[in-house]
């Protein structure tokens, strides 16, 4: 690995805002050769993913597309697991490479593959049926934001005879608040730049008023 790819590795795990999924996808890697982390575009999954994986073949860099188009079995057997595939859907061979490597070698947390909303519409055709498994991630939460992913679930105090009070101190997130911060991207930004990126849809273009 690269001293820059492993510097931002690092910074990115330093700032990282941990998730309500995290815990699940550990449990997967331990168990399951590969899941597949699926959810709308700029919800974490890379970066959720990144955190587990010792390798990482993105296939919307052109080289890294080029090899896997030309032979995607030889380049995961080249990789240390776990190995990320990020965007596999540009390459939709991709995951019949996975389905293969997992028939010869059913070790526990060999590949996490994430992708755009495209990706879970293009695994409806699945090569990989009862090999991947799906997992679903969404936008930041209002536990996530506030560091509070370890907090029991409402529903769990409620029926476990200790139910949460109502909270008279904190109040309700604004709808505006609540859209602005599902995406992690758009969180870390500026107010504008939030407020840009909500009015975009979420697009990541960034359009400057003359």
């Amino acid at each position: 690995m690269r001293e820059s790819a492993i510097i931002n590795l690092v910074t990115e795990r330093l700032s990282y805002i941990p998730r309500l999924v995290d815990p699940l996808l550990r449990e997967l890697v331990a168990d399951t050769p590969a899941i597949l982390i699926v959810g709308p575009r700029a919800t974490g999954k890379t970066t959720s993913a990144r955190r587990l994986a010792r390798s990482v073949v993105s296939a919307d860099r052109p080289e890294q597309a080029a090899a896997l188009r030309a032979g995607p079995d030889a380049v995961l057997a080249a990789l240390e697991r776990p190995v990320l595939i990020d965007e596999w859907q540009l390459v939709p061979d991709t995951l019949a490479a996975v389905k293969r490597a997992v028939d010869m070698d059913w070790t526990p947390g060999s590949f996490i593959l994430t992708g755009s909303a495209q990706s879970d519409a293009l695994a409806a055709g699945w090569p990989a049926t009862g090999r991947v498994v799906r997992v679903r991630q969404w936008g930041l939460t209002r536990r996530e934001l506030e560091g509070e992913v370890d907090r029991p679930w409402f529903w769990d105090r409620l029926f476990s005879g200790d139910p949460p009070s109502p909270s008279l101190t904190r109040p309700a997130p604004t709808c505006a608040a609540t859209s602005l911060a599902r995406s992690p991207v758009a969180f870390r930004r500026s107010r504008g730049c939030r407020l840009t990126w909500r009015a975009d849809g979420g697009s990541g273009r960034m359009w400057i008023k003359s």
